[in-house]
This record gives structure tokens, sequence and C-alpha cells, in this order.
């Protein structure tokens, strides 16, 4: 891994790893956007994540919940949903073990992003949602991921970090 995560464990790294596709198990992780060091501009995530597919988004909420995005594609600015069926979203209910919501074949809603948000999962709600300037979230129930919640409906960021992998 190339990078210091404010968020992630040596435990929540190895989690990680088994779960994504095998191709990348063994590739460079690469922590290519935390808005402690590049800000709160989605223009600057969509530009530095350009090169990189799949991400990683790891969130972490002002209650200390740790959740995320497997996603599948470049994030980008798109007024669609896109990304594939190897999109999944994930939580940490503690650094002994991550629940994985990978997708369900109901809906094919993966990934949504605009020049204020980015959000996963569709069908009902979103099963996760950043908002305008990482300040703010929701989390929902969605048919994309048949997921539980991953963490509070509505949540306050602490910290927000995207992986690329290579």
């Amino acid at each position: 891994m190339v990078g210091e995560s404010r968020i992630m464990t040596g435990d929540m790294k190895v989690y990680l790893r088994q779960m994504v596709p095998e191709i990348y198990q063994y590739k460079i992780w690469e922590l290519v956007f935390d808005i402690a060091h590049d800000g709160v501009s989605y223009d600057t995530l969509f530009y530095k994540a350009r090169k990189y597919n799949p991400t990683i988004v790891l969130i972490e909420d002002a209650k200390g919940s740790v959740f995320g995005i497997y996603a599948s594609q470049t994030w980008r600015e798109s007024k669609d949903f896109y990304g594939t069926g190897e999109t999944f979203v994930f939580s940490f209910k503690n650094t002994k073990f991550v629940r994985v919501y990978k997708w369900s074949k109901k809906e094919e809603l993966f990934m949504y992003s605009k020049r204020n948000c980015i959000a996963a999962g569709g069908g009902g709600m979103f099963a996760v949602r950043v908002g305008e300037d990482f300040i703010k979230g929701q989390c929902g129930i969605c048919t994309t991921f048949d997921n539980e919640l991953l963490a509070d409906e509505e949540f306050a960021v602490k910290s927000f970090e995207v992986w690329g992998i290579q």
C-alpha cells in the first residue's frame, strides 16, 4: 500500500483485500484522495481518481463507524448510474470483522456521482451517499445490494478516503 490511512487499520486492510476480486488482491493500493489533504472538492476527487479502476472509498463518521464502497469503475461526474456487478458496499462493525453486501441482481444501480455527491446502490434508497462538501451523508437499505444499514441513516463525515488499485 502506498500512503497512510487515517481510517483503515491493519486488520481492515486484510479483510478488504480478501473481499475484492482476486485479480486485485495482490495489486498496489494507493491513497488517491483524502479530504484531510486534498480538500472537499468533488472535481478534485474525480481528477485524482481518473486513472484508477477499481477504487475503494472509505468513510469514517463522527461516531467512529467505518464503511464504504468497492467501486468497479472510475468515479466521474454522471447524470446516470454506472458501474458493474463487481461493485459492493461494506461496513466494519468493529475491527474484528467486515460485513459485505454484494450485488443482489435485483437492480443495476451501482455507482452514482455528480459535482456535489457520490453514492452507491439504488432501488429505494442509496446504500450510502456522501453529500456536498463531504460534511454529511446518508445510509439506506437498497435493493441493489440487499444491505442492512451501513451506519446511521444520517451521519457526519469525519474522514473520507479513496484508494486506487493498480
